[in-house]
């Protein structure tokens, strides 16, 4: 029958969605599962915050598409599960994403902000540097290896949601983009908010690992901060939850 013809072609979802029905991405993604997404909506108490953050520096322009800087603030509770609490996105120059940075570690006073350590941070942390004694805003970075390929690094991530430890708060537009972007991973053009997620899964991963002798350092560790600038139109996407 017609039914069973298309059957064996319905297995492979990803072929399936973009070839025979038009949909560049399955609803279900093949790295993260909707499944697995979570929802809360209030925080427990005695948590600790955590920024993860993927940065661009193109400005968006007429008739492009660049990449986008993303940081997300994250709590953590006594048992392990994390929660999406806050964050900030846009296609923006580094001064702007810098400024929602330091607003966000002024906030919630974070135990450590992780991001890429490529040529992004290179290119920014003698003014990340000079800029944080300027605001008196202080947060300790660390700057992970991008090397071993996005799939790589988004795998404690994944583990994580897969086995129910993270939480997402509802009604939440930010909550969305990111989904979209962790649930469509590998068919979609923009990944920012997955290598965001990746950064804290990483971290969170190094620190919670059984102790079998001494932890890998980061590969480089500093302080950042920031000078006020005017607000030149950088989207701050709120979600406080209380």
């Amino acid at each position: 029958s017609a039914l069973n013809y298309w059957e064996p072609l319905q297995l492979d979802r990803r072929s399936w969605s973009s070839l025979y029905q038009q949909v560049p991405s399955p609803e279900e993604g093949d790295f993260f599962k909707a499944e697995w997404v979570l929802r809360y909506d209030h925080l427990p108490k005695n948590v600790k915050y955590y920024l993860s953050a993927d940065y661009a520096v193109a400005p968006e322009q007429e008739g492009k598409d660049p990449d986008w800087s993303v940081i997300l603030c994250w709590a953590v509770d006594t048992e392990r599960n994390i929660y999406l609490v806050d964050g900030w996105k846009g296609r923006t120059t580094p001064d702007q994403w810098i400024e929602s940075l330091l607003d966000l570690a002024e906030e919630y006073k974070p135990m450590k902000h992780i991001a890429g350590g490529g040529v992004i941070r290179h290119g920014t942390e003698s003014f990340l540097r000079d800029a944080m004694r300027r605001r008196g805003v202080y947060v300790t970075s660390e700057c992970l290896s991008e090397s071993h390929g996005k799939q790589v690094n988004a795998r404690a991530f994944q583990g994580m949601m897969a086995s129910g430890f993270v939480y997402w708060p509802r009604n939440c537009e930010l909550t969305e983009w990111v989904l979209r972007q962790l649930i469509g991973f590998g068919t979609l053009t923009h990944d920012d908010a997955v290598d965001a997620c990746a950064m804290l899964g990483r971290h969170l991963g190094r620190i919670w690992a059984p102790n079998k002798g001494r932890l890998a350092k980061p590969t480089h560790v500093f302080k950042v901060g920031l000078i006020p600038v005017s607000q030149l139109g950088a989207k701050k996407m709120k979600t406080k939850i209380t």
